[in-house]
């Protein structure tokens, strides 16, 4: 859901995996600035496009996995940021 963007100040451990969720990867979870470990939204069943607003968790040192969705379109160029 789109509330776990307000959790701004979260640091590590953000792991949704493997739980059959479907649907768009919401835009607010990149309002997650403070993340800097293992943010894992894998196995799951969303699509659409990565989200632009990810670059802005610039904090980001290990462990970002959005893989094994159905994921489409390009990489944003933002990510660069992480």
């Amino acid at each position: 859901p789109s509330q776990l963007g307000m959790m701004t100040k979260m640091k590590n451990y953000l792991y949704i995996r493997s739980n059959k969720l479907s649907g768009v990867i919401p835009s607010q979870l990149g309002m997650m600035t403070g993340m800097s470990t293992y943010f894992y939204i894998t196995s799951n069943s969303l699509s659409g496009v990565i989200p632009s607003q990810f670059g802005m968790m610039t904090k980001m040192g290990i462990g970002f996995l959005i893989n094994s969705n159905s994921l489409s379109g390009t990489i944003p160029s933002q990510l660069a940021r992480m």
